[in-house]
């Protein structure tokens, strides 16, 4: 998987989490036949293992967040959102976040990938 695959994934796993707050990563994997096989249900942690010489997951590796921002600080939209059980509309707009951040990372790669 290239890092574009993984950021694509993601954007459409996270819509679709948007639109059912109530639901896991593991049921919008099923739902909408992603690849079932990525490191804790998120393409871009699996890109992050692939990445890694050792083939465990690193997550400096990771097209989404970096270390400052890595999606288990506390305040991160991912781990608001894992927190957040009760509280549908609280999930939605974290997940939205998490589109949002990739379709920025998206396009970011997209144009250095094309000025390349």
């Amino acid at each position: 998987m290239t890092k574009i695959e993984a950021l694509q994934y993601t954007i459409i796993m996270w819509q679709w989490l948007a639109e059912h707050p109530e639901a896991w990563k593991s049921q919008a994997i099923a739902e909408l036949d992603l690849p079932q096989i990525w490191v804790a249900d998120c393409a871009c942690c699996e890109f992050a293992r692939a990445q890694s010489k050792t083939k465990k997951l690193d997550c400096n590796n990771c097209p989404l967040w970096d270390a400052e921002t890595s999606c288990f600080y506390f305040d991160n939209p991912y781990y608001v959102w894992r927190d957040a059980i009760q509280d549908e509309s609280l999930r939605k707009s974290k997940a939205l976040e998490i589109v949002a951040l990739a379709q920025q990372k998206l396009e970011l790669f997209t144009e250095s990938e094309s000025n390349d």
